[in-house]
């Protein structure tokens, strides 16, 4: 309960304060970058693995 708490907290206050903060460019330079490193450490494709890995796994245990 405790970690669930504190991932609503980051996802509702603190990621919110870091979009308004940091403005429309720098949004987008770092989306550039995080697309970069992750393509260069985990390989092409594979964010998107996962997320169909997950998608299926949602069909599958929470019908």
């Amino acid at each position: 309960e405790l970690l669930r708490q504190h991932i609503d907290k980051e996802n509702d206050i603190l990621f919110r304060m870091a979009d308004l903060s940091l403005g429309s460019d720098m949004d987008n330079k770092l989306f550039q970058r995080f697309e970069e490193i992750e393509e260069k450490e985990m390989g092409e494709g594979t964010h998107e693995k996962y997320h169909k890995m997950i998608d299926e796994y949602r069909k599958k245990f929470l019908r």
